[in-house]
């Protein structure tokens, strides 16, 4: 009872919330300004500390219960709608982290920077730079790099546990999506609906924290580009997600103060229960039935009757992305290292020498960008043959299969797809396969299933923005996007000739 008395009193709290704050304060990277990190850590020490007075105000703990358990609905819902793309957004996160983690642990990032600024390397690549076969910077990183691998490999039984997990989450990344859409739109439902308070904050804080660490991550380190927090509907910036994910922070903080007054919505504890049931099941058949077929809502540049010629074009009212960069140079006689800005370099300044250079800062988004930033297709020859598809006015089929390795091998749909292929041929009509894989790979996949239909060799993202299937089937007219299909709804062509050929 001591034991727990210590732990409910103000001063325990005071002193645990105060050396929280200060660790955040001292221990968070520079990339978030002093300013930021003493609003964060004060804001939340004071909402901790005056948590009995907050938690008197039954309006201010109802505004933070319907905005919360809104948001956690709305964000897990859009994010359900298209789990196989937030499942690639999460691949992004763990191929980041591994990387970070093994260069972090190994040294080998800094070894090649090293290398890459050495005097020697420097004056090797000038001195044989108007040769026929130049010692290019490429080269020589390579050769560091090799070894850098065969002096330090690792045996697989020392990878450390972090990159173990990462490995495995990102094999498994459609299933962690599928929870965590499934997560967030129960966990609102139960915040709404007042079910098992105490048990939906702790879960709430701990899916927030988890949000918050990758989103900081990615904005302190320009690792990704946007979080797909709201997926394809709508793109935040690292930073914009980030201070997204602070203000939640600060939401399910002020819940926690005023729980006692997070109460049943109905009097009747079977009917809370009951609606509470039907939510849990419906955010669990959501994302399963849009991850076995395609999305509901298609946010995809290439939706039912978009046009891809015009998606390729930027907007009238284009502007490109605005970015800093900083460079690190050292003092020759004080030893004082110093950044400076792309266009305040102390070149004419000869006791200044160059050491490193950081990652490009963005400090405004490119506006009204073109939808479609890569369009390509080459047959096995290596000729281009998307601008001609498109210039057509022909219907043409393209079956997308982005990794052949991971496409559905099911015989029943491969004699399917070669069916239709026949078909389409019969009439005259091109059917053609896309994929990212090398050449090798497509005559493997074509001799091991009996694929009887040609191939083409398009770009990775761009296969993952056509279709969320792997294989998904696609009717085009020249520049339109008539209509696609999941392999699991895929349809006859005497289907597809009376509904869409005209």
């Amino acid at each position: 009872m001591k034991t727990k008395a210590i732990l409910q009193s103000r001063i325990f709290k005071l002193t645990i919330s105060a050396l929280i704050s200060l660790g955040l304060i001292f221990l968070t990277p520079g990339c978030l300004s002093l300013q930021w990190k003493i609003g964060i850590a004060g804001s939340l020490f004071l909402i901790t500390n005056l948590s009995m007075w907050i938690g008197k105000s039954k309006w201010i703990t109802h505004f933070f219960r319907i905005a919360t358990g809104a948001l956690f609905i709305f964000s897990g819902t859009i994010k359900s709608n298209d789990p196989t793309g937030f499942s690639i957004k999460l691949k992004e996160y763990f191929e980041i982290f591994e990387e970070d983690f093994s260069n972090l642990r190994t040294g080998k990032k800094e070894v090649l920077e090293m290398v890459k600024n050495h005097p020697r390397v420097k004056a090797i690549i000038e001195k044989t730079k108007n040769l026929e076969n130049p010692i290019t910077e490429d080269k020589i990183l390579e050769t560091a790099s090799s070894e850098f691998d065969k002096r330090y490999k690792l045996s697989s039984d020392k990878e450390n546990i972090f990159i173990l997990i990462c490995k495995y989450f990102f094999d498994h990344a459609v299933g962690l999506a599928i929870v965590i859409c499934i997560s967030e739109v129960a966990l609102g439902l139960m915040l709404l609906i007042g079910i098992l308070p105490a048990l939906t904050l702790w879960l709430l804080l701990a899916q927030i924290v988890f949000f918050t660490f990758l989103t900081f991550y990615s904005a302190c380190y320009n690792k990704v580009t946007h979080c797909g927090c709201f997926g394809d509907f709508l793109k935040l910036t690292p930073w914009t997600s980030f201070g997204k994910d602070i203000a939640l922070l600060f939401a399910i903080a002020f819940l926690f103060s005023g729980k006692h007054n997070i109460q049943p919505v109905f009097k009747i504890k079977f009917i809370n229960w009951a609606a509470g049931s039907i939510g849990l099941l419906f955010s669990i058949w959501f994302p399963i039935r849009c991850y076995q077929h395609l999305p509901v809502w298609d946010f995809l540049p290439f939706y039912d009757g978009a046009n891809v010629c015009m998606g390729r074009q930027n907007g009238p009212n284009y502007k490109p992305p605005v970015y800093e960069n900083y460079f690190s140079y050292k003092n020759k006689i004080t030893g004082e290292e110093k950044k400076f800005e792309g266009n305040q370099l102390p070149w004419q300044d000869s006791n200044w020498v160059y050491v490193s250079a950081d990652p490009p800062i963005l400090v405004s988004e490119e506006q009204d960008a073109a939808k479609i930033t890569t369009y390509t297709m080459q047959d096995l020859n290596g000729n281009e043959i998307a601008d001609s598809l498109l210039q057509s006015n022909d219907y043409y089929f393209l079956l997308v299969m982005n990794s052949l390795n991971e496409s559905e091998k099911n015989p029943q749909l491969i004699k399917k797809l070669n069916d239709f292929c026949l078909s389409s041929e019969k009439e005259e009509i091109k059917f053609l396969a896309l994929t990212h894989d090398f050449e090798q790979d497509i005559r493997k996949y074509k001799f091991e299933n009996q694929a009887m239909f040609d191939f083409a060799i398009s770009d990775d993202v761009q296969l993952k923005m056509m279709i969320r299937a792997n294989p998904g089937l696609m009717l085009f007219k020249g520049c339109t996007m008539i209509k696609k299909w999941h392999y699991n709804d895929l349809p006859t062509f005497s289907d597809v000739k009376k509904t869409y050929f005209k």
